[in-house]
């Protein structure tokens, strides 16, 4: 039995719509992975903010909710 493939969640029960778009959400994964990786191996300096900014983009990426969009009505999802 195979793994299926790793798709993020389109909607998610801590938020009440997704209003972030594909392209962004695989860039804030991607951003935010990084980001983790230097909070582990980078500067002792930048670590604990690393890890706040990485942890919010791995959430905003994952859930596809941005609370800030959502407080100034910006929609950049790709509803139709």
């Amino acid at each position: 039995m195979h793994a299926p493939p790793f798709v993020p969640h389109q909607n998610s029960e801590c938020c009440t719509d997704v209003n972030v778009g594909q392209h962004e959400r695989m860039l804030s994964l991607g951003v935010g992975s990084l980001l983790l990786l230097n909070s582990m191996l980078g500067p002792r300096r930048t670590r604990p903010l690393s890890l706040l900014v990485g942890g919010g983009l791995l959430y905003r990426g994952w859930t596809g909710h941005c609370s800030a969009y959502d407080a100034m009505g910006v929609d950049s999802s790709d509803k139709a």
